[in-house]
C-alpha cells in the first residue's frame, strides 16, 4: 500500500532533474538559434511567468519551442547542398541510416543556416527538407526533447561545421 506513495515522489524528481539536465544541454544549441532569429524567444514577461520560473517542465517546454521555431525561422538558409555534404560525411564516420546520423545532418544544416542568418546570405535557392520523424515526434515533449539532445550533443561537435562542396573551376582558356 505504501509503495505508490514512496514511487511517485522519486518518479516526479527524476523527471524534474532530467528536465534540468536537458534545459542545460540545449543550452548552446538555443542559445545560437535564437540570436539568428531573436524574433522566436517567447515573451518573458507573458502571462504567469513570474510563477513558472523556478518549473523545469515550463522551461524546458519554452526552449524546445523556441529552438524549433527557430528552425523554421531559419528554413530558407538550410542548403541542399550543407545537407547532402553533411550526410556523405556523416556515412564516413560510419553514422549509416540511424537517428544519429540525421541529428548529425539536422545540426550541421542549423550550423550553416545560423552561419548564413549571422552574415547576412541571400536565402539558398535549393532548400534541404526537414528533418526525418518530426510528425511522429509531434506533440511529445520527451522524444521531442531527447531528439533535439542528439542534435544539440552533434552541434557541439567542430565537424558538423560542413561547408557545401564548391562549384567546379572553369578553366577560362578552354573555353577561347
Amino acid at each position: 500500500m505504501s509503495l505508490p506513495a514512496v514511487v511517485w515522489p522519486i518518479s516526479q524528481f527524476l523527471q524534474r532533474r532530467w528536465e534540468a539536465r536537458s534545459f542545460e544541454n540545449l543550452g548552446q544549441l538555443w542559445a545560437d538559434v535564437t540570436a539568428a532569429a531573436p524574433e522566436v524567444v517567447l515573451d518573458p514577461s507573458g502571462p504567469g511567468s513570474d510563477e513558472n520560473t523556478d518549473d523545469a517542465d515550463y522551461l524546458l517546454h519554452r526552449r524546445v519551442i523556441e529552438i524549433n521555431d527557430g528552425v523554421l525561422a531559419l528554413r530558407l538558409h538550410r542548403s541542399l547542398a550543407v545537407h547532402k555534404a553533411a550526410r556523405e560525411l556523416a556515412e564516413t564516420k560510419g553514422m549509416k541510416d540511424t537517428l544519429e546520423r540525421e541529428a548529425f545532418v539536422e545540426a550541421a544544416l542549423i550550423s550553416a543556416a545560423v552561419h548564413a542568418q549571422r552574415n547576412g546570405d541571400d536565402f539558398v535557392e535549393h532548400q534541404a527538407p526537414p528533418a526525418a520523424g518530426g510528425s511522429s515526434r509531434e506533440g511529445n515533449l520527451r522524444a521531442e526533447t531527447e531528439w533535439l539532445l542528439l542534435v544539440a550533443a552533434a552541434y557541439a561537435d567542430e565537424s558538423t561545421r560542413v561547408a557545401p562542396p564548391a562549384p567546379p573551376a572553369i578553366d577560362a582558356l578552354s573555353h577561347t
